[in-house]
């Protein structure tokens, strides 16, 4: 009776409507924010994610593909897709082969030294949108000036984000299959990120990295995405879209101040094991390890840290050692003091070549003219 009385007194709509216009509200609300956080490109590239985009999927839009055992890897699709979908050519090439630089065979042609320069951004030269100026471009040019003989060939295998972790499965799993006559390893800060985390990380870093997972929306989903920005933005915050590949594939970092009690006393004893166990894999199969400490403009002292490991596998192993940290400038390194600016990647391809040159290693000087 009270209900049937309140239903004549007060009509439905008077319960509704204010329903109705939270909705709006929050529609439009959710549309403003939406259209300010992924505008134009990005909204592209999660239709693409949702499946809302023609013919493209995530494995042709994303500079990166999920993988077993390497959490994720440079996407050769991209240099098919990125400029007939993005309308302009993508800021740094993907050969065929999955590596950043031009292309290559597998098959090593006679005569030739092939060295894979191992890393993450740094290697792969993340700030450097032209070609010819990545540091492992800048050293095989150096190389073949510098030198009457071999004829040098100089692969990117550096990944943005990965830790000697994945470095160490790439080269056992991609590297060793491109018979390189020498690997030159240059990580640290990426390991200091694992170093954030309980217990360094872990052996493995499972505590450090988290699988990533491009999951299809169902028909319901696509539908929701179609009709409501405010589900957009849900979908965003619950699902993997590769805006940035680094930051789906690392586990939320505990609160500031154990991130930093676990920076001061993490030995970096995983980084020191995976930088070991990359030197004796590479001497197993008569490739020349070679080590260089990280450069820096200057980072934290977790960083130093790991570099001091470095010259400790150095010198226990007998591999070569390029100590880039002690030779440092601040030109060498944009505002983060880490990635490295053109001047950064030409010291590292001049300061490895001066080292060859004084190392005993099977290169023969061009004569002075």
């Amino acid at each position: 009776m009270q209900y049937s009385a309140m239903t004549k007194k007060y009509p439905v709509a008077f319960y509704v409507l204010p329903v109705v216009i939270l909705l709006v509200a929050g529609e439009i609300l959710a549309w403003g924010v939406y259209t300010y956080r992924y505008r134009g490109e990005q909204d592209r590239v999660i239709r693409a994610f949702v499946g809302l985009e023609a013919d493209y999927n995530p494995d042709m839009v994303s500079n990166y593909l999920p993988h077993p055992y390497l959490v994720y890897v440079l996407n050769p699709n991209t240099q098919y897709y990125h400029e007939s979908f993005y309308g302009k050519a993508p800021k740094q090439f993907i050969n065929s082969q999955g590596f950043r630089g031009k292309e290559f065979t597998k098959e090593k042609s006679k005569g030739v030294y092939r060295i894979v320069c191992i890393g993450g951004s740094t290697t792969f030269s993340y700030n450097e949108t032209d070609e010819t100026k990545t540091y492992p471009q800048l050293l095989e040019d150096a190389l073949n000036t510098t030198f009457e003989s071999p004829s040098f060939e100089v692969i990117n295998a550096g990944t943005p984000g990965w830790t000697t972790a994945e470095n160490l499965i790439n080269l056992q799993f991609r590297l060793l299959e491109l018979k390189p006559d020498m690997v030159i390893l240059y990580e640290g800060v990426n390991d200091t990120y694992a170093l954030r985390m309980d217990e360094e990380g872990k052996s493995d870093y499972s505590n450090f990295r988290r699988i990533v997972n491009y999951t299809a929306p169902g028909a319901m989903e696509k539908f929701l995405f179609r009709a409501s920005r405010m589900y957009r933005l849900y979908f965003v915050t619950t699902h993997q879209v590769a805006f940035d590949i680094n930051a789906i594939a690392a586990k939320p970092y505990p609160p500031e101040k154990k991130v930093l009690e676990n920076l001061d006393k993490g030995t970096g004893k995983y980084f020191r094991s995976n930088m070991d166990s990359m030197v004796v894999l590479a001497q197993s199969r008569d490739i020349t390890p070679v080590l260089m400490t990280m450069g820096h403009g200057p980072w934290h002292p977790s960083l130093m840290r790991l570099n001091g490991l470095t010259r400790e596998v150095a010198a226990a192993r007998g591999a070569v050692l390029v100590d880039f940290e002690v030779t440092s400038q601040p030109t060498y390194f944009v505002q983060d003091l880490i990635h490295l600016t053109r001047a950064g990647n030409t010291a590292m391809a001049r300061i490895l070549v001066e080292k060859f040159s004084e190392t005993d290693l099977p290169f023969r000087k061009r004569s002075a003219s």
